[in-house]
């Protein structure tokens, strides 16, 4: 079975969504074979990756709403839809797609329910053996769906800005993940990396002491070494294919190159993480 892996932050803007979809790219470049369910009801991931939704929800095909609704009897391989980039490793990567933002965010209506919380965790049980990696991409929000996504998680990958208020929105996924171990069943799951977004290239003096700080704060998660490097820079390049839904390889910039080695980076620092 698969190695799943929740990419998370407390705080919104930070590069999460961005970070999944780079991370998945990494991984299939080197030859994995990755799943990415998207999790958060504005399904940015889903749609970065080429998807068209509305298309997809008006031919009635099910995303991870259906997926976890006790209603409906979707198993986890209806979900999936390829990536269809024109690229030699497109194959493989597959997304669960985000199609309805009301579905979705409905679902938190069910969070008193028994067996709410493991619902996406029951529908991926026995489902992706023919996986290395599932990358799940939630909203920062601590509500019932990133319990959801946590409770179906091997191992949590946090994403930082360096300020203060994104740093403490890492460090309270952290927090929350601890508090709720033993709750949730979750004793087995650890953070196993935390990845620094949004770098520029000449730090702040606030910037330079949050990046000082980092080790200390995560300590409670594991200390320096779950930091991963390089940090990702913040390049307009990646906006870009982020916006046009294009991988990086249809950008003759140097700054995709670099971007393409930063995600490399961290591809390699996941797969020795959770022992590939």
């Amino acid at each position: 079975m698969a190695t799943t892996i929740l990419i998370n932050s407390n705080k919104g803007g930070v590069g999460k969504s961005a970070q999944c979809r780079e991370l998945a790219c990494a991984l299939a470049r080197a030859g994995w074979q990755v799943d990415v369910a998207d999790m958060a009801p504005q399904g940015n991931t889903t749609r970065r990756f080429g998807i068209d939704r509305a298309a997809l929800a008006a031919a009635g095909h099910p995303g991870t709403a259906d997926l976890i609704d006790p209603t409906k009897n979707i198993t986890y391989h209806q979900t999936l839809v390829p990536v269809e980039w024109d690229v030699p490793w497109t194959g493989n990567i597959r997304v669960a797609p985000s199609l309805n933002a009301i579905n979705m965010q409905n679902r938190n209506l069910e969070a008193g329910r028994p067996g709410a919380e493991r619902r996406l965790f029951a529908a991926l049980r026995g489902q992706t053996e023919d996986r290395h990696v599932v990358l799940i991409d939630t909203d920062p929000g601590m509500d019932h769906l990133m319990a959801v996504a946590l409770a179906a998680a091997d191992g949590l990958l946090i994403t930082v800005e360096l300020d203060y208020d994104a740093v403490e929105g890492g460090v309270n996924v952290v927090s929350y993940l601890n508090a709720n171990k033993v709750l949730m069943g979750l004793e087995d799951v650890r953070v196993v990396g935390v990845v620094v977004t949004k770098a520029r290239r000449e730090l702040s003096a606030t910037a330079r002491v949050q990046e000082e700080n980092l080790p200390q704060a995560f300590a409670a998660a594991g200390g320096p070494e779950l930091i991963w490097t390089p940090s990702v820079p913040l390049y307009d390049t990646l906006a870009a294919a982020l916006s046009d839904a294009q991988p990086l390889e249809a950008y003759n910039h140097p700054s995709a190159r670099r971007l393409e080695d930063v995600f490399a980076a961290h591809a390699a620092q996941l797969v020795k993480a959770i022992g590939y």
